[in-house]
């Protein structure tokens, strides 16, 4: 009986904390300024979020090791193609211990857009703090104007937000 006892509040303390923190992947940046993205590409080229300013842009956390992550990539790939590369820019932050699964997981899954970064633990300065995020997958939807539209939305939501904005 003591066991289940200590079982329950085990569960209850873990539900506080998770409730305290507001059980959100990743913080809410809706109306701020975008905290700037800059990086090293593949190509060895270098990444600035500025250079997008009047391009939507979704930021987009993920991990090869991430069912979720990967679960959502074909999503991810169908908007890509609607509405990118000209309405919509897609700048991926690979969260990974392993570059070499992480370069795979781009290969297997079709994303075929440009921008890919990576983060490891390593990484001085992260985007990821940057943008409070605690779990992934992750996304935020920065506008034109450079402020973020939506953070975490789901693709139905990002595709909406597109087609109410046409392009300039």
């Amino acid at each position: 009986m003591n066991r289940r006892w200590i079982i329950l509040a085990a569960l209850l303390l873990a539900g506080f904390f998770l409730l305290r923190r507001g059980g959100s992947p990743a913080a809410n940046l809706d109306g701020q300024m975008a905290p700037p993205v800059q990086g090293r590409l593949p190509n060895g080229q270098h990444l600035d979020l500025a250079d997008f300013h009047g391009q939507y842009v979704l930021l987009d956390f993920w991990g090869s090791w991430c069912g979720p992550c990967r679960r959502a990539n074909p999503s991810l790939v169908k908007l890509y193609r609607e509405y990118g590369p000209d309405r919509l820019v897609v700048i991926s932050v690979g969260i990974e211990r392993d570059s070499t699964a992480w370069a795979r997981a781009i290969r297997e899954d079709g994303l075929s857009w440009p921008y890919h970064l990576l983060e490891t633990r390593n990484t001085a300065d992260k985007i990821s703090d940057r943008y409070g995020v605690q779990s992934i997958p992750a996304k935020f939807l920065i506008g034109p104007d450079g402020r973020v539209v939506a953070s975490n939305p789901s693709f139905g939501t990002i595709a909406h937000i597109l087609a109410d904005n046409p392009a300039n």
